[in-house]
């Protein structure tokens, strides 16, 4: 590539010109070296006809300062040496030893560089470290001579020093390759120890004819190969270390209240009373299989202000809880439907003191703000595949981000809140758990004294109370920067730099958001789960039809609160607007109940040959909220209840005529029936 930079001494147009400037539109201004006249020429005509006037010396690189710790590298004996022959060497060169002063040093007269040749001073060190007991020929020494000059003190280095190896050592490639792919088999496996692995590779290799060194070999490999990514320790650490991302690691640093909400559900350590009062323990699905239980915890964090914005508790997360997440993400807790009637039953139930006057809760919820927002991530579970919450999340302006499969750093603040959580609530509960069985204590199910909506309370009001006033190491000012913020400081630091003011859901708006079902309305109202709900602002639509296609013909669309099926709300698609219709015996329940305590009830009643009506549903209901179990009685019939797997029939003894009997059928699993067998921990009301 031809160029010209200021200063440079160029021919051109025959004569001899200095280029005094180049300019952002490619004009050159030039200076004659005859009659220092000035020339602008465009440096597109220049570049045709110039040829350096002068020849252009390049200048003299400097040495490769990267050499100039090599002996901190160095063992203590490699040292030793190389600082001996660069003692010898810069003498020979010099006439004087390393750090010797030129001025007043009298060099000695067998290396003085004015008497001396360098031949005669080769020979005279020689001959000296022989004298020494440390002989060195002349031929050595104008070798390492020759090598300093070039490479400076590395040059005189032992180069079996300075020898790198990979480090997996001289072994094959196929080798090591074999060895790759059986710790990659390892991530997802139980944990093995190091002989199962070099078996593995040995019978690969046996297949692909290779020659296999020996097992000490494999051994010293596998701990230099295994650094970092805990083949042979924890299987959860381990697939941990397998999800990070091969990339550079990057953050997320919203500013401003909303720009970025995490989404996530984990188990909660704790043992609670379901709603037939046995602990979680184990959960049955429809067709009688076991399948694993726990109550679930799912919380929406603000990552700005590391705000909980909203959290659900429930045996399990389903694609409605991420549309009712989103509803009470965006209104205040006061304001849904059904929250101050379950802190009634909260305070009522538990000792006094523990939750406070309504007062004092609304007091407190004002201390936790409501925001709207702008973005929320999500992992890829079915519960967040909703279509309600994608279109919510639509129609609000909300961008919904998948994070990647099986990678939780895409989501490191809320799944660091459930670790908090852990340490900072859920272990105070009675019937902690522990994360794991090493932790676990020796009856956690006989001292849970909570259930799921006594819970969510407590929770709510302690991420009021203690949450927002803990001072967090991530939330930090520029101005104040060695100062820990809580939430609520930050909160109000973010919002006087990008102030905005939060636009919680209205009614409507809320409950566009709960899940739907089609119902028509009656002469005595609307009936759900053969519950009655009725209101006299439903005169106008009772036994008539809403004027609706296919599949739900001439139904009206109602709306109702999974966690709180006190009251229900038909939408008038023609003024488009949500008549609330009131359960007919609401005021006689004991708290809001869930949809799940009216499955558990209509259950009971069924099995007990009952009639499911109302009074019968609340009678059991109000039974099922307010009737614990002793410690007692759940260790009693968690003993009585029969094993999974049925023992065995006995073997019919010979017959006493010497015929034998057929054979036994082979023992096999039992298919499961329509009547469910006992149940320990979960739907056990006998």
């Amino acid at each position: 590539m031809r160029f010209v930079r200021p200063m440079d001494l160029i021919e051109y147009d025959g004569l001899g010109w200095q280029v005094v400037s180049v300019d952002e539109d490619a004009m050159v201004v030039l200076r004659s070296l005859e009659d220092a006249q000035f020339r602008t020429v465009p440096g597109v005509d220049l570049l045709k006809g110039v040829t350096p006037a002068l020849p252009q010396a390049k200048p003299t690189p400097l040495p490769d300062l990267g050499d100039a710790s090599i002996l901190e590298g160095l063992s203590p004996r490699d040292r030793q040496r190389t600082e001996f022959l660069h003692r010898a060497v810069h003498e020979v060169l010099t006439g004087r030893p390393p750090g010797a002063l030129p001025a007043g040093f009298a060099p000695d007269p067998a290396y003085d560089l004015g008497t001396t040749t360098l031949e005669e001073r080769v020979t005279a060190k020689s001959a000296q470290l022989g004298s020494l007991g440390t002989p060195i020929s002349a031929r050595t020494l104008k070798r390492h001579i020759a090598s300093y000059r070039k490479h400076g003190i590395k040059g005189l280095v032992d180069g079996r020093a300075l020898r790198r190896r990979a480090g997996t050592g001289v072994q094959s490639d196929e080798i090591i390759a074999l060895l790759e792919e059986a710790m990659e088999g390892q991530h997802l496996t139980s944990t093995g120890t190091r002989s199962r692995v070099i078996k593995q590779v040995r019978w690969r290799a046996e297949d692909q004819g290779l020659d296999v060194p020996h097992d000490a070999t494999l051994y010293r490999l596998l701990n230099r190969m295994e650094r970092g990514r805990h083949t042979f320790g924890n299987a959860t650490t381990r697939r941990t270390t397998a999800n990070r991302p091969d990339r550079t690691f990057g953050g997320q640093r919203p500013q401003r209240p909303g720009e970025l909400v995490e989404i996530d559900s984990t188990p909660l350590d704790v043992r609670l009373l379901l709603d037939d009062n046995t602990v979680s323990t184990v959960e049955y699905d429809k067709a009688g299989n076991v399948v694993a239980s726990s109550m679930e915890l799912t919380v929406a964090i603000d990552v700005a202000t590391r705000i909980p914005l909203a959290a659900i508790l429930r045996p399990s997360t389903k694609a409605a809880d991420a549309a009712v997440m989103l509803a009470r993400m965006l209104a205040p807790l006061p304001q849904q439907p059904g929250w101050l009637e379950t802190v009634a039953y909260a305070r009522s139930a538990l000792p006094e003191g523990v939750i406070p006057s309504d007062a004092e809760v609304r007091r407190l919820m004002e201390s936790r703000p409501t925001i709207v927002p702008e973005a929320i991530t999500i992992d890829r579970g079915k519960a967040y595949d909703s279509s309600t919450f994608l279109t919510g999340c639509e129609m609000l302006g909300i961008s919904v981000t998948l994070a990647a499969p099986r990678s939780p750093t895409d989501k490191p603040h809320i799944e660091r809140f459930f670790r908090s959580l852990n340490t900072l609530f859920t272990q105070f509960l009675g019937g902690y758990k522990g994360s794991n069985v090493v932790l676990r204590g020796q009856d956690p199910d006989g001292e849970a004294v909570f259930n799921a909506a006594q819970v969510s309370v407590i929770l709510d009001l302690w991420i009021a109370q203690e949450w927002m006033h803990r001072p967090h190491d991530g939330l930090r000012h520029p101005a104040l920067a060695k100062r820990e913020l809580t939430p609520g400081e930050m909160y109000s630091v973010l919002s006087g730099v990008s102030p905005a003011v939060p636009v919680p859901l209205a009614r409507d708006q809320f409950i566009g958001l709960l899940p739907r079902e089609f119902r028509a309305v009656n002469a005595d109202g609307i009936s759900l789960d053969q519950m009655r709900f009725d209101s006299p602002a439903l005169h106008p639509y009772r036994r008539r039809p809403s004027g609706r296609g296919e599949p739900h013909a001439d139904l009206w669309e109602i709306r109702y609160d999974p966690y709180r099926m006190n009251c229900i709300w038909l939408f008038d698609h023609e003024k488009n607007e949500y008549i609330e219709a009131e359960w007919t015996m609401a005021n006689q329940a004991v708290m809001p109940f869930s949809r799940e305590t009216v499955a558990l009830a209509r259950r009971i009643l069924r099995e007990r040959g009952d009639v499911a009506s109302g009074q019968n549903i609340l009678r059991e209901a109000n039974r099922i909220m307010t009737t614990p179990l002793t410690a007692a009685e759940k260790r009693s019939k968690r003993r009585a209840a029969p094993p999974l797997v049925p023992a065995p029939a006995e073997q019919p003894e010979p017959s006493s005529d010497g015929e034998s009997e057929p054979a036994p059928t082979p023992l096999t699993m039992p298919k499961p029936t329509a009547a469910k067998p006992h149940r320990t921990g979960h739907f056990d009301e006998e």
